[in-house]
């Protein structure tokens, strides 16, 4: 493990993400009406008076909602109308997107640890490895440091379990990473848009090569 200077000081994490985890469905109503209504201010309305989020509290429907928007807001037009067009798998596939492009720490997790470990044949993913990551983040962001055990173990619990649910976990108890079939519309867009991003479904470097040379 690296270490870091403590004054190499990043833009602060989004944690927020433990309030809602993968949650692919919630995420896309909220999609489809703000693509339906084109206003974020009549879309949250919409949503909070007619509880479409299905919560209990008003509350945790707000809350919820932030995170939902934050995510379909990292999305463009075109990566926000294949989420809500496409296939199951082709949402599943660009709801990760979403997540990564909203949240950088599950991004920097998946491509420095979970990614890294699979191109090293290195299939197993073990809560140590959350741990010295979060040990090697805490150098350069401050906010790691400052949490709480508690806080910690529910921040890997997510992180878990969205990689489950997005098809990057096969055994949940063991952890076995595997890659996601990418489809054919999911490549295609992030070539045109952002080829880097890729690598989040644990794209070899070669793979991606192959694929920008392919799309020339």
């Amino acid at each position: 493990m690296m270490l870091k200077a403590k004054n190499m000081v990043s833009k602060n994490y989004k944690l927020s993400f433990t309030a809602a985890s993968f949650m692919m469905n919630e995420t896309l109503k909220v999609a489809e009406k703000y693509r339906e209504l084109k206003d974020w201010n009549t879309a949250e309305s919409f949503i909070l008076e007619n509880n479409v989020l299905q919560k209990k509290t008003l509350s945790t429907a707000k809350r919820m909602f932030k995170e939902f928007k934050l995510r379909v807001q990292a999305l463009d037009m075109h990566e926000l109308e294949l989420f809500i067009n496409g296939s199951y798998e082709i949402q599943k596939q660009m709801n990760f997107l979403a997540i990564c492009k909203a949240y950088s720490f599950i991004k920097d997790f998946t491509l420095e640890v979970v990614r890294n470990k699979y191109l090293e044949f290195n299939n197993l993913l073990k809560e140590t490895d959350f741990e010295i990551f979060l040990e090697d983040k805490s150098y350069s962001h401050p906010e790691i440091e400052r949490l709480k055990d508690s806080t910690k173990v529910k921040l890997r619990n997510v992180v878990f379990k969205i990689l489950d649910e997005a098809g990057f976990i096969t055994d949940k108890k063991s952890r076995i990473i595997t890659p996601v079939l990418l489809n054919k519309e999911v490549k295609e867009l992030l070539l045109k848009s952002n080829p880097e991003f890729l690598k989040i479904y644990l794209l070899s470097d070669g793979e991606i090569s192959k694929i920008v040379k392919a799309g020339r």
